[in-house]
């Protein structure tokens, strides 16, 4: 009942079952495990997944500049809120973190921690609480750390002595840690190698198996305990993230002492207050070299390191799991070891997103969107106690208790004054956050990315699964305003469109709205276009047929057809496919006698016309949608189209005397890309009157537009002429194919006539450029074709044709001047001069970045390097007797097997987990193999050849270069091969030397050599 907050419930039952005695019961051995576990369960949907808490965001990216700390530390660091709310909850629920870390610690204790079914349930619950308190911000970064090891400590099959235990009670910073992050890690491998698998340095007390030689690393553990091993994983992860937020945290702070204190400024100051003074010229080198001290060389910042053995417990924990049957637990486990062997990579794309906030502006932005967003965050996760709704109360007694004061006999709760206002504060907030991404018509790229940082859109994603009523008109205006920031948060934003790409589910719904949002999404972005799938326009084309002909849908379809200016030829093909099969109930045509007085009729209707959503609307969008789909010369779609809507009816429609201008803006512009600009040479197009005909129409059409007297931007019909109208006259006279037609010396006085008309049109008054510039470009080429084809032009129109050509060239740099200026009032105002210097700072930041690249660019690949390393003999991290199942090629063909299943569902995670596999492949030497080690051999390159054509992402799509290179196809695998030759000196040598650049060799060595 009170699960996914629901108030209706908890502010009840809350009152009767109080945060002590809820956890008296799960204290109480007295009781069995499964009770215990549901007391688990109702403390945390009662009192802790309850307000005040709030998910905190592991890794924060707009950062306030005041609020920089000028020194840090583990122990100081708070990765959530520390206002004074969560303090008081904090104490709150003290004795129940207690009960949580000795629980936790006591199930470290037992020599097999899942060996008891009963008490599995019990410890999911309190891992699923743990986990819960970790995303609301109860523990403090230095206690995620200590948590950390206790949880890698249960997960690890290795049961290490009374020692560790006593370990995991001290604070991360106390722990004699030698060996450090990747740089560790090579040094342990090393070392293991050295010392046949036993790492030196260690303490004296042996550590033993969980499991009897033969018996660990079992795969038929239950449901409970690998959803409890995933829980873990999620902890961790999160724990990760919150590390990274500490590094970046951590160099912004060296950044800003860089620049001296003299630059902090109080936010509540005004520039006013503060004297101009030059800023300090920040070291990039120096912030440079103690960006590397997070990752090693550091006494403090290797208290990071996530266990006490150099990562050496976290790696054998993840090689454990990742040799588990649950794809849920392997997925998230390999997700971890990438992340644990890029965390350079990671720590510099995250600083390149960071979002300094610098300005008053946008500090008021920041503040502003802040507290908006606590309120607007509360509102929806308490809406079902102010949104109405009909019939939701069955018996008097629960309408009473729910209830507000305000009543009326019925079964139904009556707004009061407080809920009345929820409505009017969601929509102010609504507006705002849309006229902060979009004002008239131009993005705000940098409060779109505001926005984006502090998590705005999901606040608003969450508001859109808010259940109402359908006839509630008050949530219809708020959902409407929902879709509206949404469209603006993502227009022209690539970045943003991918966020909410990842919801695509939601919006895949047969609402207009969800409709328009979609088309947002996709607007102007090739990636997601190319990337769509068959489902999605199977989607809008079913919408179409099951709930009615509206616009909004074939807008959609549209949108992904042409991607900025570019032809989708892939999404075009789908299109039609599904067009063609949908049939009349889609494709509209008004071809027959009967049907075409339906469309006479309603071009004359002024009604029909202004209604964007009507059927004549449907039809115009419908024509437009086709014309795109064999825009860019696909002959597949031109071959679809030619049967669909024939030549003889366009004319038809377009000769009519009812016919209006929008409707011959679609007609012309499908005849113009489906007959004329085309791939194959459509003949009927040049040997019949056909065209004729339209263009004895369009003479018509111009005539009026030259004696119409005042000019209208918005009028179509000037659209038509100046737009449609050019182009398929440039289009058809341009084509090689007309070149073999005589049509042309038979229609010569047309061919004069529609260049005199054009030059009409081009001396009108209040043209603008980009009309002249397409009407320039159709005289040129009927001029050229008049020259080719030797047609007689009058004197007089022939002296305007040479005028004009030597005026192009003028014309062009006078609009480009024109349109110069004009964008440069239209420029944002610099920032007010002072103290600190805003742009300056901003600047530096970027120099930092790149700094931070070219020094990290070598150590990142490095870091990989060590990984294929570790996966390549993942059984050295384990002792003797826990390698059996590691060894000969077991955890790479269960590696492989695993990825086959993720190539079409988390195609990301597959591709890096063959890129590495590719690394591990040797083709310059081939070796002689066993037959195990050939069949592994064999499965990898079977699973390549797959892989190389299997993704629907081109961007995704293996090179065949990685599959079969220059030598000849031929794959070698290295199971059967040392990680290590050991050389005469007592040193490391990497096999992979061959095949390394020299500056990845340097860093490889110094992870392997340098130290042993």
């Amino acid at each position: 009942m009170c699960l996914d907050r629901q108030y209706i419930a908890i502010n009840q039952i809350s009152v009767q079952l109080p945060v002590d005695l809820i956890l008296r019961c799960m204290f109480d051995d007295c009781l069995p495990y499964n009770l215990r576990a549901s007391f688990c369960r109702l403390m945390l949907h009662m009192h802790v997944d309850c307000e005040p808490q709030e998910a905190v965001v592991p890794v924060r990216y707009a950062r306030l500049w005041t609020e920089i700390p000028s020194k840090i530390s583990i122990k100081e660091f708070e990765y959530g809120s520390t206002d004074n709310s969560r303090e008081d909850m904090k104490k709150t629920f003290k004795s129940t973190m207690e009960f949580v870390d000795d629980y936790l610690k006591d199930v470290f204790n037992q020599h097999y921690p899942f060996g008891d079914k009963e008490k599995n349930e019990l410890t999911l619950e309190v891992v699923n609480l743990a986990r819960n308190l970790v995303y609301f911000g109860f523990y403090n970064f230095n206690e995620l750390l200590r948590l950390t090891r206790t949880l890698l400590a249960i997960l690890d099959i290795v049961q290490h002595s009374f020692s560790l235990l006593s370990k995991l009670t001290k604070s991360p910073e106390a722990g004699n840690n030698v060996l450090r992050t990747i740089h560790g890690v090579g040094e342990m491998m090393t070392q293991m190698v050295m010392s046949r698998g036993v790492l030196q340095g260690l303490p004296d007390t042996p550590p033993s198996l969980r499991y009897g030689k033969g018996h660990f690393l079992p795969d038929n553990e239950d449901v409970v305990v690998m959803d409890t091993k995933l829980k873990i994983i999620e902890i961790l992860q999160f724990i990760l993230s919150v590390r990274l937020d500490y590094r970046i945290t951590y160099l912004l702070s060296i950044y800003k002492k860089e620049f001296g204190e003299s630059t902090v400024i109080d936010s509540c100051s005004s520039l006013a207050d503060y004297p101009p003074v030059p800023p300090s010229e920040p070291d990039i080198d120096e912030i440079a070299a103690k960006a590397e001290s997070m990752f090693v060389g550091s006494s403090e910042l290797s208290a990071l390191e996530l266990d006490d053995e150099g990562g050496r417990t976290f790696l054998r924990v993840l090689i454990h799991l990742i040799m588990q049957d649950y794809p849920p637990l392997v997925s998230g486990s390999l997700q971890l070891i990438f992340k644990h062997f890029s965390q350079r990579a990671e720590m510099l794309q995250a600083f390149k997103q960071v979002q300094l906030l610098v300005s008053e502006q946008d500090v008021h932005s920041y503040t502003q969107i802040k507290e908006d967003l606590d309120k607007l965050r509360l509102t929806v996760e308490k809406s079902e106690l102010w949104v109405e709704k009909s019939g939701m109360y069955g018996s008097d007694e629960l309408a009473e208790a729910v209830l507000s004061p305000m009543q009326d006999g019925e079964n139904k709760p009556q707004m009061d004054s407080n809920q009345e206002n929820n409505y009017e504060v969601l929509t102010k907030i609504l507006e705002r956050f849309s006229k902060m991404c979009c004002v008239n018509k131009k993005n705000r790229l940098q409060l779109q990315r505001l926005l984006k940082n502090m998590g705005a859109h999901a606040v608003v994603l969450e508001l859109l699964q808010i259940p109402y009523e359908k006839n509630d008109e008050k949530m219809n205006v708020i959902m409407r305003l929902a879709h509206t920031f949404l469209q603006n948060f993502c227009k022209g934003n690539p970045e943003n469109q991918v966020l909410l790409h990842k919801h695509l589910n939601l919006f895949l719904t047969p609402g207009l709205l969800e409709a328009e949002t979609m088309r947002h999404i996709f607007m102007n972005n090739n990636q997601l276009c190319n990337e769509i799938s068959d489902r999605v326009v199977h989607h809008f084309v079913h919408c179409i047929e099951t709930h009615g002909r509206h616009v909004q849908y074939l807008k959609f379809l549209q949108t992904i057809v042409k991607c900025d200016g570019k032809y989708m030829k892939k999404c075009q093909d789908k299109v039609m496919t599904e067009l063609v099969n949908a049939g009349e109930d889609v494709l509209v045509f008004y071809n027959d006698r009967s049907s075409f007085t339906v469309l006479t009729q309603m071009m004359a209707s002024e009604r029909e016309r202004a209604d964007e959503n009507g059927s004549l609307a449907y039809h115009n969008t419908l024509v437009d949608l086709l014309a795109a789909c064999t825009e860019g010369k696909n002959v597949y779609t031109e071959l679809k189209c030619n049967s669909l809507l024939p030549l003889d009816d366009i004319v038809n429609v377009v000769t009519d005397v009812n016919c209006v201008p929008e409707v011959k803006i679609a007609y012309v512009n499908f005849v113009n890309h489906c007959y004329v600009d085309t791939e194959v040479e459509m003949k009927e197009i040049y040997t019949s009157s056909h065209i004729w005909r339209l263009f004895e129409n369009i003479l018509v059409d111009m005539a009026t537009m030259c004696n119409t007297t005042e000019r209208n931007r918005s009028d179509p019909l000037e659209r038509y002429v100046t737009e449609t109208v050019m182009s398929i006259i440039r289009s058809f006279f341009e084509s090689p194919f007309s070149v073999n037609h005589s049509m042309l010396q038979n229609n010569q006085s047309t061919f004069i006539k529609l260049l005199q008309s054009a030059f009409r049109i081009y001396n009108l008054k209040g043209i603008i450029s980009s009309q002249k510039s397409n009407i320039e470009t159709c005289i040129k080429a009927l001029a050229d074709v008049a020259k080719a084809r030797s047609i007689p032009i009058p004197v007089d129109l022939d002296s305007q044709v040479n005028a004009l050509s030597l005026n192009v060239h003028t014309n062009a740099v006078q609009r480009a001047a024109k349109d110069w200026r004009s964008s440069a009032r239209s420029r944002p105002r610099k920032e007010p001069l002072g103290s600190p210097d805003y742009k300056n700072i901003i600047e530096k930041l970027q120099r930092v970045v790149s700094c931070l690249e070219d020094q990290f660019s070598p150590k990142v690949q490095a870091e990989f390097s060590v990984l294929v390393d570790v996966l390549h003999s993942p059984e050295l991290l384990f002792p003797e007797a826990a390698r059996l199942r590691c060894e000969s090629g077991a955890f790479m063909s269960k590696l492989i097997k695993h990825t086959k299943k993720l190539m079409e569902q988390e195609e990301r995670l597959c591709i890096k987990i063959l890129e590495t596999i590719r690394e591990m492949m040797e083709k310059k030497e081939c070796f002689q193999e066993s037959s195990q080690s050939v069949a592994f051999c064999r499965r990898a390159q079977l699973l390549y050849l797959a892989a190389a054509s299997s993704f629907p992402d081109p961007d995704l799509r293996l090179p065949r270069s990685w599959v079969v290179g220059q030598y000849g196809g031929n794959m070698c695998s290295r199971p059967a091969q040392r990680l290590f030759d050991l050389s005469d000196k007592g040193r490391c040598a990497n096999v992979f030397a061959p095949t390394c650049p020299e500056d990845i060799q340097g860093v490889r060595r110094f992870y392997f050599e340098e130290n042993v």
